[in-house]
């Protein structure tokens, strides 16, 4: 839709409007809560956990975090 706006010379169309129809589907909003925490994880968990861990996938209010070793998942389950 934004390419053939582009291509024809209409103009650009707006960021939301092209994500909310994929925002609106089922787990839209585990999904944009998931971006947030990614481009926040720094300053959510501090600089050496977030060098050693990620959020990955957040579904029905369960956050699954991926980390760098086995050492560092033992780490996190005892917190």
């Amino acid at each position: 839709m934004a390419i053939e706006n582009l291509r024809t010379g209409g103009g650009l169309s707006d960021l939301g409007q092209l994500l909310a129809p994929l925002l609106g589907q089922r787990g839209g909003a585990d999904l944009l809560a998931l971006l947030q925490l990614q481009a926040l994880w720094r300053e959510v968990v501090g600089a050496q956990l977030a060098r050693q861990s990620r959020p990955a996938e957040l579904r029905a209010g369960k956050l699954t975090i991926t980390v760098s070793s086995a050492t560092w998942n033992s780490t996190l389950r005892s917190m």
